[in-house]
């Protein structure tokens, strides 16, 4: 079932389409994920997974001249193949860590280089790497378990606003697989048309798709990176590696930070344990230990807490004074296009695009953190919390008051 035609390596409807009707639908084994790579390719452990194997079966295609592979279009406007000057810049204008997307990518290069050389005669070089990975994390659709290249659905334009997220599926008597897009609007005939390849901020729609997506102040986020480790001292690390080992949490996680509303919970959760020392530290004591994680997701003490909050403001003043550009001439370089799709603007636009959102995240949530170290002696910390539940929070009553040999009847 084929709802959608190619004009100018672009997808567009072949008739009128109604919201529900489908887009298309193609046979799993049609596709060109992980599984066509190589098999010494298929049997090495790479940093960018199937991704990095799919972006192989790619340069192999491209190889051997596929029409397929001869009909996609080049990676340049992908921010993993731009040029060493304009990569800084989109460094420097997002928290999300590029550079570390790039760096896995060229070390499994360097894995593959002898395979790949043998491959391709010498042909498959650094740069047509990181070109066919590119393409991949644009174009490949997540399937559940590993991400595929799906002729002609590939074509169709990420949309950050789309509901219609393709879904693979079951087909005919013989239940054979199949990947399926419906449209989530109206189209008319000729119309381009586009569908969503998952739920991503604009810092990932760039790095995937090489375009911002225009979205309201709310919806703007950022990202943190927190870990625990022993660069920063703490003499308690190995104790805390241990209670994330038993609540099966990375010592790693990126958080998402908005332009609205209350922070991620499990942030708070993560800084409250990654700075508890001193007199917390108690809490980190072996008869806690399977316990101490569930303790952090409530304020653990006031001490505890303006740390915590004081490491986020301080996170976010640091990368707002880093950013390369002000507020003012980033919304500047919007305003003049405004008017363009998301996907033609200028690449300098992009990130000036990028900037303003993230940093309407970043602004927030200092603020958020700063009004509540206004307000930390409104909250409940573990020592109040535990006498509480052990119904010793009370003054004692008369009752209660023991006098000694006075209060008991001898005889």
């Amino acid at each position: 079932e084929v709802n959608i035609a190619l004009r100018n390596g672009v997808a567009v409807a072949r008739r009128a389409l109604s919201a529900g009707d489908a887009l298309l639908q193609v046979p799993l084994e049609c596709c060109i994920g992980a599984e066509c790579a190589p098999a010494e390719v298929r049997s090495l452990a790479l940093r960018t997974g199937d991704v990095g194997r799919t972006a192989v079966a790619l340069l192999v295609m491209q190889r051997d001249a596929h029409p397929y592979a001869a009909a996609l279009p080049a990676a340049d406007a992908l921010p993993l193949a731009w040029g060493e000057e304009d990569f800084q810049r989109l460094c420097q204008s997002s928290t999300r860590d590029f550079a570390a997307v790039k760096r896995a990518a060229e070390a499994d290069y360097a894995l593959l280089a002898g395979v790949l050389g043998e491959l391709g005669q010498g042909a498959f070089t650094r740069e047509a790497f990181l070109a066919a990975f590119s393409l991949v994390k644009a174009r490949g659709v997540y399937l559940g378990e590993s991400t595929s290249l799906v002729p002609i659905l590939d074509a169709a334009r990420h949309d950050a606003r789309a509901s219609n997220e393709p879904q693979l599926s079951s087909s005919g008597l013989l239940a054979r697989k199949v990947v399926r897009a419906v449209a989530d609007r109206d189209y008319a005939e000729g119309q381009e048309v586009s569908v969503s390849y998952g739920a991503k901020s604009s810092a990932e729609c760039l790095e995937d798709h090489g375009f911002v997506p225009d979205l309201e102040d709310d919806e703007c986020t950022s990202e943190i990176r927190v870990t625990v480790t022993d660069q920063d001292g703490d003499a308690f690390v190995d104790d805390k590696e241990d209670v994330l080992t038993n609540a099966r949490v990375p010592r790693t996680l990126v958080f998402d930070i908005a332009a609205a509303g209350d922070p991620d919970p499990e942030l708070l959760q993560f800084l409250r344990l990654k700075l508890l020392r001193g007199q917390d530290a108690f809490l980190l004591e072996a008869v806690f230990r399977r316990e101490v994680w569930g303790f952090m997701a409530q304020p653990v003490s006031e001490v505890n807490e303006r740390e915590v909050g004081e490491y986020v403001i301080s996170f976010c003043e640091r990368t707002l004074e880093a950013m390369p550009s002000t507020d003012a001439e980033d919304r500047a370089l919007c305003a003049k296009e405004d008017g363009t799709p998301a996907h033609l603007r200028s690449r300098e636009g992009q990130l000036a695009r990028l900037r303003v959102q993230e940093r309407a995240a970043l602004e927030h949530t200092a603020e958020w953190f700063r009004t509540d170290l206004i307000q930390l002696d409104l909250k409940e910390y573990y020592q109040a919390r535990r006498l509480r539940e052990l119904g010793l929070d009370t003054e004692l009553d008369e009752s209660e008051i023991s006098r000694g040999a006075d209060d008991y009847d001898l005889y």
